[in-house]
C-alpha cells in the first residue's frame, strides 16, 4: 500500500511538472489515494490541499480494509492532518472521521451532501414514460438503481416483492445477485442517459442499503419525485426525512415489504412523500454544491 501510495503521490508530481502547472489549491476525490496524494501534493507546493470524503461509511469503520490498514502501518492520520479541510458527503462520515480517528478535532470538515444534475433528472410525464419503455400503463412499479448484491439490498428486495400481489419491480444494474421474483419489467444495466427516463415510469424508488457516503441514486429518485424506501440507518439522515420517504431496518425483509403495500395502498401517502420528494431535491443539485464548496475553500 505504501509502494502505491508513493507512486500516485510522484505520478502526480511529475505531471505538475510536465505540464508546468502553477495550481492555486489541490483537491482529491477520497481518502485514499487522491486525498492523501492531495495533502502531499499541498504540502509540497505550500499550497491549500482538500480532500473528498465520498466513502462508503461500511469502509469508514474500524477493522475494515483498506481503511484499517492504512491508519495502523501507512500512517494516515499523520498525511490527512495537512489537509487545510476535508469535505464530508454526509453528516455521518464527519462523525466517523473524527470518531474513528482519521483526523483530530480540529481539522475542519464541512459537509456537503451530493448533488444531482437537475437537467437530467426530474420529473417527467409517467404515462409517456412508460410507453416509451413499454410498461403497463396502470400498474404499480417499484424501481430500484444499483449493484446487485447484498449490501445494496437487491436480494432483500426480491425477497419482499415475492410477497407484494400486484406489485411491478424495474431493477436496474448488474451483480451476483439475480432477481427472479414475479413481474419485474426490465432487468438490467441502464445508460445513466436513460436512467431519469426508467425512474419516472415508476412509482416508488426503494434501496434497502447497508451502507453509503450519500447515495446518489437516492438523490436522483427525490429529483424525479419519487417516494423513498431506504435506511434507517444515519448516513442517510441528511437526505431522507417523513416527507419524502419511509425509512426501515433494512435487514427486516417484512419491514421492506410492508413498507411497499403501504405505499401501494395509500395514492394519498404516496403523492404526500412524492411532493416532498421534490421539495427536497430542489437543494441537491450539482450547481448549488459546487458553489457552497468553493464559498467553503474560500475561492
Amino acid at each position: 500500500m505504501r509502494f502505491s501510495m508513493d507512486n500516485h503521490f510522484h505520478s502526480v508530481m511529475t505531471t505538475i511538472r510536465k505540464e508546468k502547472l502553477i495550481p492555486d489549491l489541490v483537491y482529491g476525490h477520497f481518502i485514499y489515494q487522491c486525498g492523501l496524494t492531495a495533502a502531499r501534493v499541498g504540502e509540497k507546493l505550500g499550497i491549500p490541499a482538500y480532500c473528498a470524503c465520498g466513502e462508503n461509511s461500511l469502509r469508514l469503520e474500524k477493522g475494515k480494509a483498506p481503511y484499517d490498514t492504512g491508519m495502523k502501518y501507512c500512517n494516515w492520520k499523520k498525511t490527512l492532518e495537512k489537509l487545510s479541510g476535508i469535505i464530508s458527503v454526509s453528516s455521518n462520515n464527519k462523525v466517523l472521521l473524527r470518531d474513528n480517528g482519521f483526523v483530530n478535532e480540529t481539522m475542519p470538515i464541512g459537509v456537503f451532501p451530493n448533488g444531482v444534475d437537475d437537467t437530467k433528472f426530474r420529473r417527467m410525464d409517467k404515462k409517456t414514460c412508460r410507453k416509451v419503455l413499454g410498461f403497463p400503463e396502470d400498474v404499480f412499479i417499484v424501481a430500484f438503481t444499483g449493484a446487485f448484491t447484498t449490501n445494496k439490498g437487491a436480494d432483500r428486495l426480491n425477497e419482499a416483492l415475492k410477497s407484494c400481489e400486484n406489485v411491478y419491480a424495474i431493477f436496474m444494474g448488474q451483480g451476483i445477485v439475480d432477481p427472479d421474483c414475479e413481474r419485474i419489467l426490465f432487468k438490467g444495466r441502464v445508460s445513466n442517459n436513460d436512467v431519469a427516463k426508467y425512474l419516472n415510469a415508476a412509482d416508488i424508488f426503494v434501496l434497502p442499503t447497508k451502507g453509503e457516503g450519500c447515495c446518489n441514486a437516492i438523490i436522483e429518485a427525490l429529483a424525479c419525485g419519487l417516494p423513498v424506501v431506504s435506511s434507517d440507518l444515519p448516513f442517510n439522515d441528511d437526505i431522507l426525512n417523513d416527507q419524502n420517504s419511509i425509512r426501515i431496518d433494512v435487514d427486516d425483509v417484512k419491514q421492506i415489504q410492508e413498507s411497499i403495500c403501504r405505499l401501494y395502498e395509500n395514492p394519498k401517502l404516496c403523492e404526500k412523500l412524492a411532493k416532498g420528494a421534490k421539495r427536497s431535491a430542489e437543494s441537491l443539485n450539482i450547481r448549488t454544491r459546487a458553489k457552497r464548496i468553493l464559498e467553503y475553500m474560500g475561492l
